[in-house]
């Protein structure tokens, strides 16, 4: 028998489940493929026509990259003396 507060309450856990994911992993594979072509379109025109400048912010952007590798490493915790446990 269709019992149907047994399947809100299936539907309602499924949403539970799918609101703590990260956005990307409801990206279809369609998505990331063309996701992929535009950045590598992107890609390809700022290193042809703008080879200088792409050079010139370079160091920055591997600064900037290693920054937030740090930040993403530490969980985003803060370095404080309290630690929760």
């Amino acid at each position: 028998m269709n019992n149907p507060t047994h399947h809100n309450r299936d539907s309602h856990a499924n949403h539970e489940l799918n609101r703590h994911q990260p956005f990307y992993k409801s990206f279809t594979t369609n998505a990331w493929v063309a996701l992929g072509t535009v950045v590598g379109i992107i890609i390809f025109y700022l290193l042809t026509h703008h080879k200088t400048h792409v050079l010139d912010v370079l160091p920055y952007v591997l600064i900037l990259a290693m920054v937030l590798m740090h930040i993403d490493g530490h969980g985003g915790h803060n370095h404080g003396g309290k630690h929760h446990e």
